[in-house]
């Protein structure tokens, strides 16, 4: 992505009076603050993300290579030792860059409607993105199937990631469903956070109901859309 530029008195002592301290707190008081800590936890847990071991990480991505190179008869290769995982008691977030992925991207699919393709992003469907603040449609987004470990099969959403260049410091990330046009169309800008690798991914506070997905390319370039869980 090479040309990618982002721009009371000392002496005295306080007379505590019975009447300056709040009444006990009833049952009902203390049943009701004990609850609303508890749900506070709770919605402060739904992002509670932590990077996956890199090993676990490659092995899950060799799985979803596989069935979503089905999906899309192998229109591009990734390269699971390079992936990035995000993951909690409920769900998980993958990104798996593309094994030919290079900081100096010449390649001329960049200046094409549909972009270079960066690689591939997995949602458990959990996880929602989102447009203009609105869930996307299940219908018109890529669904793929994964046995866990209990031997249940789960579905995860499948998004292909590409990079188009739209002009001088102009650099697109265009996230695809299974329509021919890109679900999302959202700018790089310089990263706030050093990374390292070819691709990374997290999630960081955007409003009190949403959160905002960033992949990371190159430890340098950044993106983004809003997601909901």
């Amino acid at each position: 992505m090479k040309g990618l530029r982002l721009s009371a008195d000392s002496q005295s002592h306080p007379t505590f009076l019975p009447n300056r301290f709040p009444p006990p707190m009833s049952r009902r008081s203390i049943f009701f603050l004990i609850l609303g800590l508890f749900l506070l936890g709770k919605s402060l847990s739904v992002y509670a993300l932590e990077l996956m071991e890199s090993k676990m990480a490659g092995d899950l991505a060799r799985i979803l290579l596989e069935q979503s190179s089905v999906l899309e008869k192998a229109s591009w290769e990734g390269s699971p030792d390079d992936a990035r995982a995000m993951i909690d008691e409920q769900g998980q977030i993958v990104v798996i860059p593309r094994k030919t992925l290079v900081e100096d991207l010449r390649d001329p699919q960049v200046q094409t409607a549909e972009g270079a393709v960066l690689g591939g992003l997995y949602l458990t469907s959990d996880f929602q993105p989102l447009i203009d603040g609105h869930k996307i449609e299940i219908d018109r987004l890529p669904m793929i199937p994964v046995k866990k470990e209990d031997g249940e099969a789960e579905e995860l959403v499948y998004l292909r990631l590409t990079v188009k260049h739209v002009g001088e410091g102009d650099w697109r990330m265009l996230v695809f469903g299974k329509e021919a046009t890109p679900l999302i169309d959202s700018p790089f800008a310089a990263s706030q956070e050093i990374g390292e690798g070819k691709m990374a991914v997290r999630v960081v506070d955007s409003d009190s109901e949403h959160r905002r997905l960033i992949i990371q390319v190159f430890g340098k370039y950044e993106s983004g859309f809003e997601i909901s869980r």
